[in-house]
């Protein structure tokens, strides 16, 4: 069964009103959409669309700290995945993302959550987009999968090695990221900081002949390869955050290492951001396959080849 499911709180700011975006879920055929919103943050009117509401108990105060405040989005959908079944299909919303029908049609087809042989999950987990100015960096802001794949991903403040989550992850993968971080030794004990540090994930200009970090940008793309898939551009976007960045910091899909280099500045930005969002597994299938020919790309292709059984 294909279930939309929205959290955090309400907002309007989106390029399609809450309540035509609802008409349009259940225009392609899904009736199942309900909203897991804190106690006290409610807008009945959204019952009115159509819209089952769920009102959980806050793990603590709202406050304005990243870190925090991912933690609390990761309470809050790890709690809505308690109201399905394994074989359920969650497709994880919030009301200021947008959507189109393309990926409300995708989501129902058969095989569009491929199987996974051997893997930390069973079925692969569709992002509305990669981010690879950091490492495992699957977008959160939007994403679908079976409830049982997702409740393998989806930990409130989960621990690593007897650390916090946080001390490994960048902010953008701190829901769905640490389980695969914690998979591989050697990329936990690279990331960890005593500290959070959010953004200490980033690419630098150094990594470029650094084994670890090597080896680490390796095995991100091969999580994003074996585990996630995402795209096509426009099937889901955040009008705050995605549409000011299309096209500068879209990522050019022919030259791998370049859209890095406009990362440490070797080569100049479009825009005000660097080429880092992947929104078409073009991206990484031809890194997998070995189509592209520079050397960043044919050392992290070698890498993952040499390491496939293992992973």
């Amino acid at each position: 069964m294909v279930n939309v499911v929205f959290t955090g709180l309400y907002s309007d700011n989106c390029v399609l009103p809450p309540q035509e975006k609802v008409n349009l879920i259940k225009s392609c055929g899904i009736e199942n959409i309900y909203w897991v919103v804190w106690k006290g943050y409610v807008d009945y009117k959204v019952a009115d669309y159509g819209v089952k509401i769920i009102e959980i108990e806050e793990p603590y105060p709202h406050v304005s700290s990243s870190i925090k405040g991912r933690q609390r989005q990761i309470f809050n959908t790890e709690a809505a995945l308690k109201n399905f079944s394994d074989d359920d299909i969650i497709f994880k919303l919030r009301w200021d993302v947008d959507i189109n029908k393309e990926i409300l049609e995708n989501i129902q087809k058969k095989n569009f959550f491929s199987k996974i042989e051997n893997g930390i999950i069973d079925n692969k987990v569709w992002v509305g987009f990669y981010a690879i100015h950091e490492l495992f960096s699957p977008s959160d802001l939007s994403f679908a999968g079976y409830k049982k794949d997702l409740d393998t991903l989806v930990n409130f403040e989960y621990n690593i090695n007897n650390h916090s989550a946080n001390n490994y992850v960048c902010h953008d993968g701190m829901m769905l990221s640490p389980k695969f971080i914690e998979n591989n030794k050697r990329v936990s004990n690279l990331l960890y900081r005593e500290k959070p540090d959010p953004w200490a994930p980033g690419f630098k200009e150094s990594h470029y002949d650094n084994e670890d970090y090597l080896y680490a940008w390796a095995y991100n793309f091969y999580v994003f390869w074996k585990y996630f898939k995402t795209g096509p551009l426009g099937s889901c976007y955040f009008k705050r955050g995605d549409i000011y960045r299309w096209p500068s910091a879209i990522v050019d899909y022919d030259r791998f290492s370049y859209n890095f280099d406009t990362m440490c500045g070797r080569a100049p930005k479009l825009g005000q951001h660097p080429r880092y969002r992947v929104y078409d597994d073009i991206f990484v299938n031809r890194l997998i396959g070995g189509e592209y020919e520079d050397s960043f790309a044919n050392k992290l292709y070698n890498i993952i080849q040499s390491n496939l059984n293992e992973w």
